[in-house]
């Protein structure tokens, strides 16, 4: 419908009469599998920040420290981050 135009229901209940109403569902377990995959990561990431401190109210000590992580791997540094110093004025 979306890609044959006029012609795609004819198509479609072609289909429908031949292989049965199934075809009508084909490609829901690719989705379903890649909808899994998107929101695992985040489910996890949620529940273990709630079970780390943040639901035990330490919001603060537990942000600080996923934000540590972040900073210290995006610089690709394992121990401290190094601040530069501020540019001189002009």
């Amino acid at each position: 419908m979306q890609v044959d135009g006029a012609e795609g229901l004819p198509r479609l209940l072609d289909k429908v009469r031949g292989k049965g109403p199934g075809v009508l569902f084909e490609g829901s377990a690719a989705t379903l599998v890649s909808t899994f995959v998107g929101h695992y990561p985040w489910f996890a990431t949620y529940n273990t920040l709630q079970v780390s401190g943040a639901a035990r109210g330490r919001p603060a000590r537990t942000a600080r420290g996923l934000m540590r992580f972040v900073r210290e791997t995006a610089l690709h540094r394992g121990g401290r981050v190094r601040r530069r110093a501020p540019a001189a004025a002009t």
